[in-house]
């Protein structure tokens, strides 16, 4: 077997051909299938199998939350351009293989001739000289022929009988033989389609046939390339763009916090909405679920979400129904604790209307259990409540004690009676600050006490304040403001066993109910008178100790006395609650 181009042979030899194939010229092909080698098809399916694969790798996870594909990165990019490429390059190829097949200036095919078989499916045909025969076979129409480098199956041209063809071409041997050794060309023009004869027309046209192949053709792999960045990279874009908004059209139509969160794993043009808005609307709406203080700790982790408005407005519903709750539990407390707990709750006008009618609620209940009190008292007591209200529970009990005018007096008169035991017998001693501090600390506490049995804390706290001013000036918060003396009653009292002096000591008491608006709200007056009493004394005690139990348990009884009184103004506690002590 030999190759010959066709389009380097001279136009003569290449014009002989065309004749014989076309049977204008000797020799006539005895046996022939036409058609070219199915390069175009092959191409053609290269890039269509190319085709689906940017086709598959552009359906693959498209759109799919789940999916590590649903956005390409660099593999995905590479796949495209890959693809693209083989396929544009696939298609060029097929359609200059067309092209140049309707450029030839024969019919394609393998050509049965006296001397050879011609394979003429390329321009470079493959010539197999008829002496390298090995075998001839007949099966209907069709001859094969087989050579050592090949095997031809092909029907025999109309008009000849394939066992004539079989017999001239088996048969031929020595005469094609003898022609060539003596190099007769008059008998090889006849026998051989590409042999050069020893003339030509002299007129016919002396160019040879050019092989026609469009340029674009030869540049297809540079083409493909080109064409498979601009297609595969906008097929990449594309797909992204696209699988982007079907992520994010799947995430908003579940609507929830997991498929916002898979939907920013991967997607990228709508990650600013999705992070500003889609994913804190849902994150909100299951810190919704959770009550106020969720709702106020996501609105701390949010601060630069898109949805403010929407977070102040599901707080705000949150607070008026932990205000609600509040209010259900009907006391002042629970609002107390929930203006403690949500200090900047924004509802202020509805949480006063809340305290107002807890404290009106606690009022008519205070009033229902102590009907028969004077109405300044009630008066006062109203007032106080409405002060309570507006600036918070607190009350402060405030002590003073005014300096004696009289006990002077007494110390005098003792000094000159027969029992008198010395300085100790003194009753000033025994109301000085260092003595009467510890029984007016005590007096302020079972005031407290009383009175915190008969109003709850939440309304009304009471609480000890500083020693009252001399003179007192307007309190800042309302104030029960005690004012007492110990004077001496002009009598005393002599004992002799135990030896002492002692004098009646008179306790007056004055006592103001001040507001913040009115420094004189309400005043009462009350007087303790107490005799010194040593009975039940015992006998041995020395001078000092005797003066100090007599006049200690006087100051006692008086402030014990004074406590009852203060606390018996304000009247009964709740049902349950001990009343205080006449």
């Amino acid at each position: 077997m030999k190759s010959v181009d066709f389009f380097t042979l001279s136009r003569s030899v290449q014009d002989r051909f065309v004749g014989a194939v076309t049977k204008r010229f000797v020799p006539a092909p005895v046996a022939q299938r036409l058609g070219g080698k199915r390069t175009a098809p092959m191409w053609f399916g290269i890039a269509a199998v190319s085709a689906l694969g940017m086709l598959m790798v552009f359906v693959v996870g498209f759109g799919n939350l789940e999916s590590s594909f649903a956005v390409h990165g660099r593999v995905g990019f590479a796949l495209q351009f890959v693809f693209a490429a083989v396929t544009v390059f696939g298609v060029i190829r097929a359609l200059a293989d067309i092209l140049r097949v309707q450029g030839l200036p024969y019919a394609p095919g393998i050509y049965v001739f006296p001397m050879c078989v011609i394979d003429a499916r390329e321009p470079v045909f493959r010539v197999f000289a008829m002496l390298d025969l090995t075998s001839a076979t007949v099966q209907g129409r069709d001859i094969t022929l087989t050579f050592k480098d090949g095997v031809f199956t092909l029907p025999v041209v109309e008009g000849l009988t394939p066992e004539s063809v079989k017999d001239d071409l088996t048969g031929s041997g020595s005469h094609l033989r003898e022609a060539i050794s003596l190099d007769d060309s008059a008998e090889l023009v006849t026998l051989d389609p590409l042999h050069q004869p020893r003339f030509s027309s002299p007129v016919g046209p002396r160019e040879a046939h050019k092989l026609r192949e469009p340029a674009w053709g030869k540049l297809a792999p540079v083409v493909g390339l080109g064409l498979g960045l601009v297609v595969g990279g906008g097929l990449w874009f594309f797909h992204n763009r696209a699988s982007d908004n079907r992520m994010f059209a799947h995430a908003a139509a579940k609507d929830d916090v997991a498929s916002y969160r898979q939907y920013l794993k991967s997607g990228t043009y709508h990650a600013d909405e999705v992070t500003r808005v889609n994913l804190p609307r849902a994150e909100l709406r299951e810190a919704e679920s959770q009550g106020a203080d969720a709702l106020i700790a996501f609105r701390e982790a949010h601060k630069g979400s898109g949805i403010q408005n929407e977070i102040s407005a599901a707080i705000h519903e949150a607070l008026v129904g932990e205000l609600e709750k509040a209010k259900s539990a009907a006391s002042i407390k629970a609002l107390r604790d929930f203006e403690k707990k949500y200090p900047d709750h924004g509802l202020k006008a509805e949480f006063a209307v809340a305290v107002h009618e807890a404290y009106q609620r606690d009022l008519k209940a205070y009033l229902a259990r102590n009907p028969a009190r004077d109405k300044p008292f009630l008066a006062y007591i109203d007032k106080l409540f409405a002060v309570a209200e507006k600036t918070g529970p607190k009350v402060e009990v405030r002590l003073r004690r005014k300096a004696s005018r009289s006990m002077g007096g007494a110390d005098k008169v003792v000094e000159k009676s027969a029992a008198f035991n010395g300085e100790v017998s003194y009753p000033s001693h025994y109301f000085n600050d260092a003595r009467s501090e510890k029984r007016e600390a005590a007096f302020v506490a079972a005031v407290i006490d009383g009175l915190s049995k008969i109003f709850a804390p939440e309304a009304l706290l009471f609480v000890a304040g500083a020693p009252l001013e001399d003179p007192p000036v307007d309190p800042k918060v309302p104030t029960i403001a005690v004012s007492y003396s110990a004077e001496w009653t002009t009598t005393t009292a002599i004992s002799k066993r135990p030896r002492g002096v002692f004098v009646g000591i008179t306790f007056p008491l004055d006592v103001v109910l001040q507001l913040p608006t009115d420094g004189k709200a309400y005043r009462y007056k009350g007087e303790v008178w107490k005799a010194p009493v040593t009975a039940g004394l015992a006998e041995d005690l020395k001078p000092g100790q005797v003066e100090l139990t007599v006049y200690d348990a006087m100051g006692k009884d008086a402030m014990d006395s004074f406590a009852s009184k203060i606390v018996s103004l304000f009247g009964k506690p709740p049902k349950g609650e001990p009343a205080p002590k006449p």
